[in-house]
């Protein structure tokens, strides 16, 4: 049997998740809590300014870094859709939290659920299994500044709005370097 998001393999979006009051019966499958993750640079850069910023030398953690300055790359957080501007200053950190439609390349439509609270994945590097200096970053940073109803939130969760929209078994084609639109 081909596995789809329409067959039993799929689950209702919990109630505190769905944003949207007048969808009750979105439906995620073959993810943990959403279909898509989405992350801009400029959230990521503002997190690695603030790393830099709490201590160059050692951190925070008052003992000096072996290699210099914790840096923290996009892949630590996983996302399948991470955004970048054409200029630098026209992406405001934390603004993807806010986006309620967007449209990657010229088919997939999503809706932005709500952002993403963290575990403690985003301490290791997924290139290497080591944690990011062996320290408890960037969750501590994370959790200094970017609490959302309590959670350490960093990218926002989306669903694929095009599918709720009443075509079960749609098809989207997403590449590198589509313009996402919002």
């Amino acid at each position: 049997e081909a596995l789809s998001a329409t067959t039993h393999h799929s689950r209702p979006i919990g109630a505190k998740f769905n944003v949207n009051d007048n969808q009750t019966d979105v439906q995620v499958a073959f993810a943990d809590g959403f279909r898509f993750l989405l992350a801009s640079d400029a959230s990521l850069r503002a997190l690695n300014d603030r790393l830099l910023c709490n201590n160059p030398a050692a951190n925070g953690t008052g003992v000096p870094r072996r290699g210099g300055p914790l840096v923290v790359p996009m892949r630590a957080f996983r996302p399948n859709i991470a955004v970048g501007a054409a200029n630098r200053w026209s992406l405001l950190p934390w603004e993807e939290d806010l986006w309620h439609t967007v449209r990657v390349g010229k088919e997939m439509v999503c809706r932005g659920t709500k952002p993403c609270s963290r575990c403690g994945i985003p301490t290791v590097d997924p290139l290497t299994g080591q944690r990011f200096g062996g320290e408890n970053e960037p969750t501590a940073t994370l959790r200094a500044c970017r609490q959302v109803k309590g959670d350490v939130c960093f990218a926002q969760n989306l669903i694929h709005a095009t599918a709720e929209m009443g075509a079960r078994n749609y098809v989207a084609t997403v590449s590198v370097a589509d313009v996402v639109t919002v």
